[in-house]
């Protein structure tokens, strides 16, 4: 019984563990998500109409909002003319 216990105490911990992680991610990217337009204005040669039209294609792509967060300035604006077929 003990054993039985036991292993069902890991296998909750792992899935908590596991639940923990899921929430961080989601909160960090929903913190990014919340930053995308202030960002977005700091991109050099960047104009206000792409500011305004960026947000949309990215913010329902959580793999977008990451991709943009981790590239250099110096990539950020060629990356949404593209994402924007300019």
């Amino acid at each position: 019984m003990a054993s039985t216990i036991r292993s069902f105490v890991e296998v909750t911990k792992t899935h908590l563990e596991t639940m923990k992680e899921v929430l961080l991610s989601d909160q960090t990217t929903s913190e990014k998500r919340g930053k995308l337009v202030e960002e977005l204005m700091k991109v050099k040669g960047l104009g206000d109409y792409d500011v305004l039209e960026a947000p949309a294609a990215i913010i329902g792509d959580d793999s977008k909002i990451e991709l943009f967060f981790s590239l250099p300035d110096n990539l950020k604006r060629q990356w949404i003319y593209k994402l924007l077929n300019h």
